[in-house]
């Protein structure tokens, strides 16, 4: 009897800790095809995270009417705990931070979020990128042709996936990759900063959620995500791929 009172009095301990304090808030940011898919999965097997994902998205913004809507109380609602979470985030793609986002979907109350993410500094944010640009580019077109975003099982990665590529519209593509990247170090200046890339987090998976699990302090743990990769090589995504080889070899990109 004396042990279980005991042990009801640590619950009792913890749960007013938890209570008392702020969970840490983080956003995610990156380019598409750079990994957050992957980062989001395996975040969401910790007992202590939460996250609301990707939720500003093209389809979403399209389908839904936001008029009258308090778009900026609805996010601070989904980055409030709802249990014992001692971390609680969301994911934006850089370009969901712009104000021609907003604009165009004709949501002006989505630019009180976007000014709330960038100028709050309490929240620590984890910048995502890639270093291979061309696979980012590749796996966009990719994606965009077959419809496939993420898998979580090999039986639903596409078959037919090889797409042409224009040599000029994939330098722009990465050449813009870059500069969103140096953008967001730009309006992230003044926060904590976590920077991870896509390799480092596939080759080195269990070190790099360490990293990540102490940025946001919470109980390091091993994760396993849901995710699938799709790791063709180059050469069996593009049907041109002599012709873009060729093109790039010249290049700084």
């Amino acid at each position: 009897m004396r042990q279980f009172l005991l042990n009801q009095a640590k619950r009792i301990q913890l749960r007013s800790r938890l209570l008392f304090t702020r969970p840490t808030q983080f956003i995610i940011v990156s380019n598409g095809r750079s990994g957050s898919n992957l980062l989001l999965s395996l975040l969401a097997s910790h007992p202590r995270v939460k996250h609301c994902g990707e939720y500003y998205t093209d389809n979403r913004m399209k389908e839904e009417d936001f008029t009258g809507r308090d778009l900026l109380a609805e996010f601070q609602t989904r980055m409030k705990r709802r249990g014992f979470e001692k971390a609680v985030g969301a994911k934006f793609l850089y370009y969901q931070l712009e104000p021609s986002y907003a604009e165009r979907f004709n949501a002006p109350a989505l630019r009180q979020v976007q000014s709330f993410v960038l100028s709050n500094l309490r929240f620590k944010v984890i910048h995502l990128t890639r270093r291979n640009l061309l696979r980012t580019v590749i796996s966009m077109l990719v994606a965009a042709k077959t419809g496939v975003y993420r898998a979580h099982d090999r039986k639903e990665l596409p078959t037919d996936a090889a797409v042409e590529v224009c040599p000029t519209d994939c330098i722009h593509r990465m050449q813009l990759i870059r500069k969103y990247e140096d953008t967001a170090r730009q309006w992230f200046r003044h926060h904590q900063v976590l920077e991870m890339t896509y390799e480092d987090l596939v080759s080195n998976q269990d070190s790099e959620i360490s990293r990540l699990l102490k940025f946001l302090h919470v109980d390091d743990m091993r994760l396993q995500g849901r995710m699938v990769r799709q790791s063709r090589s180059l050469k069996d995504s593009v049907a041109n791929y002599e012709e873009l080889a060729k093109t790039l070899a010249g290049t700084q990109t």
